[in-house]
């Protein structure tokens, strides 16, 4: 009975390296190639024809987002050089001594690659003064 229960072990063994042995000799067996990448960036490895695995790929279509009128103005005050900010959602506005703006943007890099991210900005619009950006929060990159 031992020598039975042994046997049907031993076969089993072997066979299930043998299975194992012949899969990855097998050259038809297509390897995926996987490219890591933090959940947060899409560009690090970016490529053509390639998903990143764990990555996001951004919606590079976004529309502008028409905002309001006090909005657009603190927008239009604010000068980046490098970067192009277009936004596609307004959060709100908080008061303080000014106004704090909060908007997504769409971050356009000045580059070749003109890689895009997904950012919160957000604006501090003083009463006497002109607006400055005073955060810029990355949300997908």
């Amino acid at each position: 009975m031992k020598t039975a229960l042994i046997m049907i072990l031993l076969i089993s063994i072997i066979g299930c390296k043998n299975d194992t042995e012949t899969v990855s000799k097998d050259s038809d067996v297509e390897k995926p190639e996987v490219l890591m990448s933090s959940p947060l960036n899409t560009n690090s490895q970016k490529t053509s024809n390639r998903a990143l695995v764990g990555g996001w790929k951004i919606n590079e279509d976004m529309p502008e987002y028409k905002l309001p009128e006090d909005v657009q103005v603190a927008f239009d005050e604010v000068k980046v050089v490098g970067t192009q900010y277009v936004p596609v959602l307004y959060l709100g506005s908080q008061l303080v001594s000014g106004k704090n703006y909060m908007l997504i943007c769409k971050q356009i890099s000045s580059t070749p690659e003109q890689s895009v991210s997904i950012v919160q900005v957000t604006i501090y619009k003083p009463l006497n003064a002109p607006a400055k950006i005073t955060e810029i929060k990355p949300i997908l990159n």
